[in-house]
């Protein structure tokens, strides 16, 4: 079964029901990118379902986009007549990933990856097939020789077509002043565009398709980029009656430890809107303040607030604070819960003693009854600091947020 959760701002969830042993996959969906959570490292379980991550989580995201986890594993009260089985392999060697699956339970699922991950570079790829949906997720940061690939696309059910993608992606050819960028973005639209860097400025030109609108159009760009300061316009020109779009991206330093960061695009004849904010740091502790505009349907008008802040207690030991906290604005509106829960880290080498923790005690090679992994290369580590990352193609966040994959 799958299921759903929905963070509060803490670390600590229960399943709806008891899963079997070794049936769990946890996959923490941040707007349109996947995070395959590690079992032992980013959360463990216990026999009653109980759920305890490495670190907390918060409903939104620093950009305001959707937070949850996807749960899915085999009850242990499921009927004993209802016969379940599969098969599924995954490959992994010098950073590459490749995985098959293939399970069924009152139905066939089907399940596909393919990904490659070094240093500061990513790509992943996954498909899956259940009951007539086909689901798509695609997330990479990479250069591939003189072209640069970066974005993250999601899909639930293909067969709405493109417009069926959440995310932004774009791969472009970035050697020299002349260039060609294959875009898309949501809301749904697909475009190239012949672009031409003077640095720090851009300018481009292009076509795309609306396929909300189902309609062609012209695009227009202008763009400046230096150190931290950044800035993209883009404007898009419908040649039947869609509506235009304007578009502004930025990301502006006020000062050495203050950011402005911001998303707003404007829909000729209806309104603006989209999401600013700014991004502070004071010494260990990092700030985040966003604000989602308010638009025509009645949506927006939230904002959120996010700290974190680490204490240090000895060499080793650490206590970090994460709050988040936000507000719908409108009146009789709810709003998301909020919390500040704490969090111990302890750094140190494999003791003398030879004493290694449950992750490291598990064989090279392990085996899975489950849909999406068996047989298994499992290189034991030492665990590691929290990583830093925000959504791309989004500003980077220079601070660590409460809504990152727990580590």
């Amino acid at each position: 079964m799958e299921e759903v959760i929905r963070p509060d701002g803490t670390s600590f969830y229960r399943l709806s029901r008891r899963p079997k042993p070794g049936t769990l996959t946890l996959t923490l969906v941040e707007g349109a990118r996947e995070t395959r959570l590690v079992p032992g490292k980013d959360y463990v379980v216990d026999d009653l379902g109980n759920l305890q991550l490495s670190r907390p989580l918060f409903p939104t995201a620093p950009d305001l986009s959707p937070v949850y986890l996807l749960a899915v594993y085999a009850p242990e009260e499921a009927a004993r007549d209802l016969l379940a089985y599969g098969l599924s392999g995954v490959y992994e060697a010098g950073g590459l990933r490749f995985g098959l699956s293939a399970a069924h339970l009152g139905g066939w699922r089907f399940g596909a990856e393919v990904g490659y991950q070094e240093g500061a570079n990513r790509l992943s790829l996954k498909g899956s097939y259940q009951e007539g949906r086909f689901g798509l997720s695609f997330g990479g940061d990479t250069r591939l020789g003189a072209f640069r690939l970066r974005g993250d696309l999601r899909a639930e059910d293909l067969s709405q077509g493109l417009s069926a993608l959440q995310g932004q992606a774009r791969l472009a050819y970035e050697e020299g002043p002349l260039g060609v960028a294959l875009e898309h973005a949501t809301p749904a639209q697909t475009a190239i565009l012949l672009e031409y860097r003077p640095r720090p400025f851009t300018v481009g030109a292009g076509l795309g398709y609306l396929w909300g609108e189902g309609s062609w159009a012209f695009l227009g760009r202008a763009g400046y980029e230096a150190g931290e300061a950044r800035a993209l316009l883009t404007h898009a020109q419908p040649f039947s009656v869609g509506k235009a779009i304007t578009r502004l991206d930025a990301a502006w330093p006020l000062d050495p430890n203050l950011r402005l960061e911001g998303g707003l695009a404007y829909t000729w004849g209806e309104g603006v809107s989209g999401t600013l904010g700014l991004r502070q740091r004071l010494g260990d502790a990092n700030l985040a303040l966003a604000y989602e505009l308010p638009t025509a349907s009645g949506e927006g008008n939230r904002a959120r607030f996010g700290l974190e802040a680490p204490f240090p207690l000895t060499d080793r030991l650490s206590l970090n604070l994460s709050t988040g906290l936000e507000r719908r604005l409108g009146p009789g509106r709810p709003s998301p819960p909020s919390a500040s829960p704490p969090a111990t880290r302890w750094r140190t080498s494999w003791p003398p003693w030879g004493w290694k923790p449950p992750w490291a005690r598990r064989p090279n090679w392990s085996s899975r009854a489950g849909p999406r992994e068996a047989w298994t290369r499992r290189t034991p580590s030492p665990p590691t600091s929290p990583t830093r990352s925000s959504p791309s193609p989004g500003p980077a966040s220079p601070w660590p947020t409460p809504s990152s994959p727990p580590r």
